[in-house]
């Protein structure tokens, strides 16, 4: 199945949203009608994907196919219009209480047998869609077509054109700002250039910068990162119940804002939990299956992350002594900084 191609005028975010739920409902009450042996109305192709739009973008980021997209749409409008679940118990019963299936998809959109089968490739925990967690399962139902999926809240809003940051991220963290007038020592300026080298690399690494809180840590990886993104959560902030969802969250936005996630003072969160903990085992998986490069800062020097698929990289950040800041300061002073 062939990507998605620019091909038609830019529109409105929310129009297109608006359009591709509305396609859904009119499919749904479609298959209802066929289900009931009633009239049927003629059928309705997808809209087209539109240059610019959102949902061109992320299918160009992560490379989907057209019909992979659909399902994501598919998906969104089943978990955000009523119309969609109503028609689709007409159709399923009690297996479309929650969520939406491969199965139920191909139902709707009526796909030839081929690329009903090219779908399944939503199944494997690599896919796009689900490494960075743009749909989610709604239960433990197996891993074949009748897996039931939905769409957190963020990614509809995504859709739609909203900018604001998913509700977990923008209460522990958010977006890192660099502020207007940075100054460093010569360290300083060497260790962000090492940083800078590291991250432009797309490949699976975790890049640990230590150094005490308060220090420009995250001041360091804005400079480094130039005019690309991070975003963080400071999982000081965290309690470990809620680490995997936390952490399910920033990668979903890092992907959304095309950003490069943080994880700011992460050693905060490990100390709270006794080595070997389930909890922590967890987290350190699902850190450890994280697409492309990370950033994790921590006090901690040789913080074990647990890694067994990533590279870990590490880099300590320099802090002038008592002395060589107060002659670092009093030359900023005498420059009038």
């Amino acid at each position: 199945m062939r990507n998605i191609t620019a091909s038609r005028p830019i529109v409105d975010d929310a129009d297109q949203l608006l359009g591709r739920v509305e396609g859904v409902v009119v499919a749904a009450a479609r298959a209802a009608a066929r289900s009931e042996g009633t009239e049927v109305a003629a059928h309705i192709a997808p809209p087209a994907v539109l240059v610019g739009s959102r949902g061109a973008q992320l299918a160009g980021m992560l490379g989907l196919t057209e019909d992979e997209l659909d399902f994501l749409w598919s998906v969104v409008a089943r978990a955000i219009d009523a119309r969609v679940g109503a028609h689709l118990r007409a159709v399923f019963g009690t297996e479309a209480r929650f969520g939406l299936s491969i199965g139920q998809h191909a139902a709707l959109r009526e796909l030839p047998a081929a690329r009903s089968h090219a779908l399944l490739r939503v199944l494997d925990p690599r896919h796009p869609l689900r490494a960075h967690s743009l749909i989610e399962p709604v239960a433990e139902a197996g891993e074949d077509v009748d897996a039931r999926w939905t769409a957190p809240a963020r990614v509809a809003s995504f859709l739609r054109g909203d900018d604001e940051l998913d509700p977990t991220v923008a209460a522990t963290g958010g977006l890192i700002a660099l502020p207007a007038d940075v100054q460093l020592s010569i360290p300083q300026r060497a260790i962000v250039d090492k940083l800078r080298s590291w991250l432009a690399h797309a490949d699976a690494r975790t890049i640990v910068l230590e150094g005490p809180q308060g220090a420009g840590r995250r001041t360091a990886i804005a400079l480094a990162l130039g005019s690309r993104r991070a975003v963080t959560i400071d999982f000081a902030r965290v309690g470990l119940r809620d680490a995997t969802r936390a952490l399910t969250a920033l990668r979903r936005e890092a992907t959304l804002c095309d950003a490069v996630p943080v994880l700011a003072n992460l050693d905060e969160l490990w100390s709270k939990v006794a080595p070997g903990d389930d909890a922590l085992l967890a987290l350190a998986v699902a850190i450890d299956q994280l697409v492309g490069p990370i950033v994790v800062t921590t006090s901690t020097p040789g913080l074990d992350l647990r890694a067994e698929r990533r590279a870990i990289l590490r880099a300590a950040w320099p802090v002038p002594t008592s002395r060589r800041r107060t002659l670092w300061s009093s030359a900023l002073i005498g420059r009038g900084r």
